[in-house]
C-alpha cells in the first residue's frame, strides 16, 4: 500500500505526534488516522481517512453520513459483536 503509515517517519506519525505536540496540532486527516486505528489489505489507515474526509466535506457533515455511506467505503466494515446475536 502506497499510502501505508509505515512510510511516515515514526515521530511524525499521528499518534505520535500527539503526544508529543498535542492534539490541537493535528489535521482532521491525523485525528480520523487515530480513531481509524488501522487500514487493511485494501485500503490502508490513510486512504480510509482520505475518503472519509471527502464524504463528510472535511468533518463539517460527519453527523449527516448514513451507516450505509460508511459501509459504501473501502476499509469499513460492518463488525458486530457476540452481544448483537
Amino acid at each position: 500500500l502506497k499510502n501505508d503509515i509505515k512510510y511516515i517517519p515514526k515521530d511524525e506519525r499521528p499518534r505520535e505526534k500527539a503526544i508529543r505536540l498535542g492534539v490541537d496540532k493535528l489535521s482532521n486527516l491525523e485525528l480520523l488516522e487515530i480513531v481509524i486505528r488501522n487500514g487493511n489489505k485494501e485500503a490502508s489507515v490513510i486512504d480510509i481517512a482520505y475518503d472519509l474526509l471527502a464524504l463528510f466535506d472535511g468533518l463539517n457533515k460527519c453527523y449527516e453520513v448514513s451507516l450505509n455511506d460508511l459501509l459504501n467505503i473501502k476499509g469499513i466494515s460492518s463488525i458486530s459483536s457476540s452481544s448483537d446475536k
